[in-house]
């Protein structure tokens, strides 16, 4: 070991590393982790219980969706919206409709009704995709908001 150390081969990180793996018995592992399924009393089965998470950010519907979307003219819109601005489009039923960064980067959602359908707009500031889907769950147009 000390050989393929002074070789460059391992660094001081991955010596720790590899110490750390090997000290890391599957007893070791056990005692610290209890991987036991468990049932909540509505029927939710867990291994790691839910009071052990922190928030990482807004609540569910922190982020509110929009869900009766208000459309100006290209006229009106080409008063705050620069020619190279990148905007997301969508096209039904001889119908478009164009959703400005500027304001879905801050909603993530939108609950829309484009050529007579409920449809679902969404976009992931995160990876910067957006996706559109029929909205209707069960013959009736569902309202969708954020995770949070």
């Amino acid at each position: 070991m000390i050989f393929l150390f002074f070789l460059g081969l391992f660094s001081p990180f991955s010596f720790f590393l590899l110490f750390s793996l090997v000290a890391c018995t599957s007893e070791n592992l056990k005692e610290k982790f209890d991987d036991e399924i468990k049932t909540t009393p509505d029927g939710v089965k867990y291994i790691v219980d839910s009071s052990k998470f922190l928030s990482g950010g807004p609540p569910k519907d922190g982020i509110p969706s929009i869900d009766y979307p208000e459309f100006i003219s290209p006229a009106e819109a080409d008063k705050w919206l620069e020619d190279n601005e990148l905007v997301p489009v969508f096209k039904h039923r001889g119908v478009t409709r164009v959703y400005p960064f500027q304001i879905i980067l801050w909603h993530e959602i939108v609950n829309d009704t484009v050529g007579g359908d409920p449809i679902l707009i969404t976009y992931c500031p995160l990876c910067g995709s957006g996706i559109a889907y029929n909205r209707v769950l069960n013959g009736k147009a569902a309202t969708f908001g954020t995770t949070g």
